[in-house]
């Protein structure tokens, strides 16, 4: 999901996204993304090494975020 803002508006309606001056930015932009990965589950019998006898389940999760200021 992302928002980008340019010219007269305002980011999340409360900072001007534009500018007379230079040192303003011409666009404000935020980004975001959510990911989850699922892992079948397995199960360990009769190992040589017993202590990795068992039953395994995984997932993982995964974001990430930025800002952007376009000058």
């Amino acid at each position: 999901m992302g928002f980008l803002c340019k010219g007269p508006g305002k980011f999340l309606g409360l900072i001007p996204c534009g500018g007379e001056s230079a040192l303003w930015p011409k666009a404000i932009g935020f980004d975001a993304a959510y990911q989850e990965w699922f892992y079948d589950s397995f199960n360990v019998a009769g190992n040589v090494n017993p202590t990795v006898n068992g039953s395994y389940d995984a997932s993982i999760h995964l974001g990430t975020f930025s800002f952007k200021y376009l000058f």
